[in-house]
């Protein structure tokens, strides 16, 4: 359980910096860049997250 609130404390921290820093870029190119980097960070985050729900119905008696 433990391991689920990490995962979700640094995908939200990751989620949020790369929004400040998307609100601060100027040029359309820095945009894309940070908007490539978001998406890749929710699949990661996606996954991770689902991967742990099939840990934990495993687990369940």
């Amino acid at each position: 359980m433990q391991y689920c609130q990490v995962l979700v404390a640094s995908c939200a921290w990751v989620y949020y910096v790369n929004h400040y820093l998307f609100i601060r870029s100027s040029t359309l190119r820095e945009r894309r860049d940070l908007f490539g980097t978001a998406w890749i960070n929710y699949g990661i985050c996606r996954n991770a997250l689902v991967q742990v729900q099939k840990l934990a119905r495993s687990y369940r008696v």
